[in-house]
């Protein structure tokens, strides 16, 4: 029987209308990112549990830049040698066709993609930098600029969906404990929304280190954390592998998760669509450490982050 033509005109655009309502109630990117010329293509995250990859995507914090510069020490600076390991990183992430990375800076400051979607979004993100939080207060006082860029990062990362975020950094230690203290910490943040595969990845890198690095004695938590934590993960375990949990920028921070919890707060479910990148931020040892001076040395830091990589996401 053949179908009048008017009824198949209704179905049409009966689908159609369909179409527009569904896709006008997905939620809106919070960032704008029509200035951004990504280096990468975006591509859909993964995980190793089975999904149809092509490309695995790490963002490479460098941490500090010449103007943050970070600690020193006997050794050097710290800018200096967090950029030296993650060029070593991402060196050995190139000899693998499964990965792709983009490091935050170069020797001195921030990329242009960083840069220019904090331009983008200055409006949101200062909204961040702004927020209050009862009881809270930010541990070291930096600039609006420095404050800008951080976020920046973290949430380029977000935005052109990264599957993990490592953040590369090195510790200072007074001059009279130089002898009592050495070794690696792995940092993760509670409030995180990609806390658990933040914390696997933490997990194993602290395996992978524990091999041949010592575990920092100064390895500690932030005072005021959810209180649900503590009812998962024991204080003794963690010091023993060398986790630290702690409300850091650029792997998440109470500010941010405070932000959109209170922005968003009337739609629940919303906010539980939130989107985030597991993170961590690896102190890998002491200013005062010689054997870091030893390129060898650095590129076995680079390997063993590789290595940890592979065994969570591939």
């Amino acid at each position: 029987m053949k179908v009048p033509s008017y009824i198949l005109i209704s179905l049409f655009s009966l689908v159609i209308l369909v179409a527009i309502i569904s896709i006008s109630s997905f939620p809106e990117k919070y960032f704008n990112l029509d200035t951004i010329g990504s280096t990468s293509k975006k591509i859909q995250a993964m995980s190793k549990r089975g999904e149809n990859k092509k490309t695995i995507k790490i963002f490479i914090d460098a941490g500090h830049n010449s103007r943050t510069t970070g600690g020193f020490g006997p050794i050097g600076a710290e800018h200096t040698l967090n950029y030296e390991v993650a060029l070593h990183l991402a060196q050995r992430l190139a000899k693998d066709k499964r990965f792709e990375y983009e490091i935050s800076r170069d020797v001195s400051n921030y990329s242009t993609n960083i840069l220019a979607f904090g331009i983008s979004n200055k409006q949101i993100l200062n909204s961040i930098i702004t927020t209050k939080v009862a009881g809270e207060k930010r541990s070291n006082p930096l600039s609006s600029k420095q404050y800008l860029d951080m976020y920046s990062m973290r949430h380029y990362a977000i935005d052109n969906n990264f599957d993990f975020f490592i953040s590369i950094h090195f510790d200072t230690v007074d001059k009279k404990y130089y002898k009592k203290v050495q070794g690696f910490q792995v940092i993760v943040s509670p409030y995180n929304r990609k806390f658990d595969e933040s914390f696997e990845m933490a997990e194993t890198i602290s395996k992978r280190f524990t091999e041949f690095y010592p575990v920092s004695r100064g390895t500690r938590h932030d005072k005021k954390l959810p209180e649900s934590i503590w009812k998962k993960y024991d204080k003794n375990t963690l010091h023993l592998k060398g986790i630290s949990l702690r409300s850091l920028i650029v792997i998440g921070d109470v500010f941010e998760y405070t932000y959109f919890n209170d922005r968003y707060s009337s739609n629940k479910g919303f906010i539980e669509t939130i989107e985030d990148i597991p993170s961590v931020l690896l102190e890998t040892g002491y200013l005062h450490e010689s054997k870091f001076t030893n390129e060898a040395t650095l590129k076995d830091v680079a390997n063993r982050l590789y290595l940890s990589m592979c065994d969570v996401l591939l």
